[in-house]
């Protein structure tokens, strides 16, 4: 690719009847300038391009990242369905860790998007919207999922906390009423 100094340093065998030196040297000065500034422009295009595949190999990141997270949400509510009483309080807190960490995933990469979109190309902003659009729906509906199935262990905790003091309850009528029963002589034969 040609460079604004070959431009600048070229030099023409000057010829009988030939163009007047002074007006080809400012033209070449003219186009020297243009092109050096369309250089330039092309330079920072470059780098722009370049940091525009970083984010979007951090966005990729970031989403396999909240896969990642999804799954653990998963794992965390089978574990919570095997012990609801003792893991309820760590489900309640993984939950909330999830939630932040998304909410400030999902902040940064809104930041990223709009601090990376001044004087990128419309379509590069757009797409980063979109995604991070599609990013924050994604965490939103997982944290609501696993909300509801928080809820729904916590009513299965309760229902079986009432069966088990009802059981209690009935066992201890029965010890009680086997406490009144009088023992006679006649049962001692038997």
């Amino acid at each position: 690719m040609l460079r604004p100094r070959d431009i600048k340093s070229k030099k023409f065998k000057s010829s009988f009847g030939g163009y007047r030196k002074d007006e080809v040297d400012k033209f070449i000065k003219d186009v020297y300038l243009d092109y050096q500034e369309l250089y330039i422009e092309n330079l920072r295009l470059y780098e722009e391009t370049d940091d525009l595949k970083i984010k979007v190999e951090d966005y990729t990141a970031k989403e396999r990242y909240l896969e990642e997270a999804k799954k653990m949400a998963n794992q965390v509510m089978d574990a919570t369905n095997i012990c609801v009483k003792n893991k309820y309080a760590e489900a309640q807190e993984s939950v909330r860790k999830m939630l932040d960490k998304a909410q400030t995933d999902a902040e940064s990469i809104l930041e990223d998007a709009y601090a990376d979109g001044k004087g990128i190309i419309k379509q590069a902003e757009r797409e980063a919207f979109e995604k991070a659009d599609k990013i924050i729906s994604g965490a939103k509906a997982e944290a609501e999922r696993i909300q509801a199935a928080n809820d729904e262990l916590v009513k299965k905790y309760y229902r079986m906390k009432k069966r088990i003091m009802m059981l209690i309850e009935a066992e201890a009528k029965i010890m009680q009423q086997s406490d009144t029963y009088v023992f006679s002589e006649e049962d001692d034969d038997k």
